[in-house]
């Protein structure tokens, strides 16, 4: 990922936060040989606490998608994750002769992936993904719901992964690079907009600026 020194970032615990703020990321599996293509899924993944140093993905896909027979193990891979963004109008800086921009958060997390092809292996990750996603708003629904044997055979039907994590890169490109006026300008037109993302990336860009 091209990252230039302002928005380099070795904050583990922003990045875990990123990852776990927007679970549903891209995970992309290198070409197996020259003229492949690149296997390429939208999932929904967890970074887990391991007792590795950078810990582990986990996720599922379904049987049928040809990226699940890639999961051997050696296949280098990244999940990508996209945190807070917004576009940055040149109104909202207090100095003038400035471009648009986009404000943006992103982690990529490199590994390789391995199948969890045993039945208990392949419910507990299901059961930690479940968990993380169902609060009290969803009424907590666990697979201890199913029908006997349904859970069994909708597993014969997915492919877990875990991947320990390898390799992180953290990208947060929050204004850093402007003076303090325009930050404060940029903070302020977005925590005033209606849309989620920009109120989000105003509170990034706030904390990072320490105000």
């Amino acid at each position: 990922m091209y990252t230039p020194k302002f928005f380099a970032s070795d904050d583990q615990a922003l990045a875990r936060r990123i990852v776990a703020d927007y679970a549903f990321g891209l995970l992309m599996t290198l070409p197996s040989e020259v003229g492949a293509d690149a296997d390429i899924s939208h999932l929904p993944m967890l970074w887990l606490d391991d007792g590795g140093p950078n810990g582990r993905i986990i996720a599922h896909v379904a049987r049928a998608n040809p990226h699940g027979g890639r999961f051997d193990g050696k296949s280098a891979s990244v999940a990508v994750f996209s945190g807070p963004h917004a576009y940055v109008s040149p109104n909202y800086y207090a100095h003038d002769a400035l471009v648009p921009t986009w404000n943006y958060a992103a982690v990529h997390l490199h590994g390789r992936p391995r199948a969890v092809e045993d039945e208990a292996g392949a419910a507990a990750i299901l059961d930690v993904l479940v968990s993380a996603f169902e609060s009290d708003k969803t009424g907590n629904w666990s697979t201890g719901e199913l029908p006997e044997g349904m859970l069994s055979r909708q597993i014969k039907g997915i492919v877990a992964l875990e991947m320990a994590v390898e390799r992180i890169e953290i990208k947060v490109k929050m204004s850093q690079n402007r003076q303090p006026g325009d930050i404060q300008g940029v903070i302020k037109a977005l925590s005033d907009s209606s849309f989620d993302d920009d109120r989000a990336t105003a509170r990034m860009m706030a904390e990072l600026s320490g105000g």
